[in-house]
């Protein structure tokens, strides 16, 4: 995986505003998250609201993408 691919769009290579702030966001939870752990104010309601957030996204869109018939995207095959 390329670096890239974490904000274009696979076969287009556009950059994909989905994926771009999906990718934000997960960096900024997951810096709140690790700034707490370091100061040692990390607690367990912090770390499920944390684990929540990150899974939930994840479920959330295959639930959407199976209900409404739409294939959740994949990475395309990494040329040869």
């Amino acid at each position: 995986m390329r670096l890239r691919d974490l904000v274009t769009e696979p076969g287009s290579r556009k950059l994909s505003q989905r994926k771009l702030w999906t990718n934000v966001a997960y960096l900024v939870a997951t810096v709140v998250v690790l700034w707490h752990a370091w100061t040692g104010q990390l607690t367990e309601t912090v770390l499920v609201i944390y684990l929540a957030v990150v899974g939930g996204s994840a479920l959330a869109s295959k639930v959407i993408a199976a209900r409404f018939g739409a294939t959740p995207p994949t990475d395309p095959p990494e040329p040869r």
